[in-house]
């Protein structure tokens, strides 16, 4: 249900934002999942005794139900969800800054006889590849 991260509105209420975003009107289906949730997560009707289940608070799901029911709120909340979480959708092997490269799209210098690509600092000679650097 939720990541041992901080959970989203969306895992609160065990919604996804493609399913809402699939619906003309998703209110009743967000009241749904908030009730489903303030049932699921009662103190009384819990009886799953897995330490590793998430239980969340009725803090929580009135706070996801408010947001998610807003559009305004919601599309708020969805532009700050991709900024704090970049790298979800990424798999493990990504690394920042690292990126493959073709030789026939860099510039060549022939006096040095090495590649050369700018940087976005305005440094044209920022990443230099002579030939010995392509055999290591």
């Amino acid at each position: 249900m939720a990541s041992p991260e901080v959970a989203t509105h969306y895992q609160v209420l065990n919604l996804t934002p493609t399913l809402l975003d699939t619906q003309h009107d998703s209110t009743p289906l967000i009241k749904r999942a908030y009730h489903r949730a303030l049932l699921r997560n009662h103190p009384d009707k819990v009886t799953n005794s897995d330490p590793s289940s998430v239980c969340f608070t009725v803090d929580q799901i009135t706070t996801a139900l408010t947001i998610l029911s807003d559009p305004s709120c919601r599309a708020a909340y969805d532009a700050a969800l991709r900024v704090s979480r970049p790298s979800e959708k990424r798999d493990g092997s990504f690394q920042i800054g690292v990126e493959s490269v073709d030789l026939d799209d860099l510039a060549f210098d022939e006096d040095q006889e090495c590649w050369y690509r700018p940087c976005r600092c305005g440094n044209e000679h920022s990443y230099e590849f002579c030939e010995a650097d392509l055999e290591e």
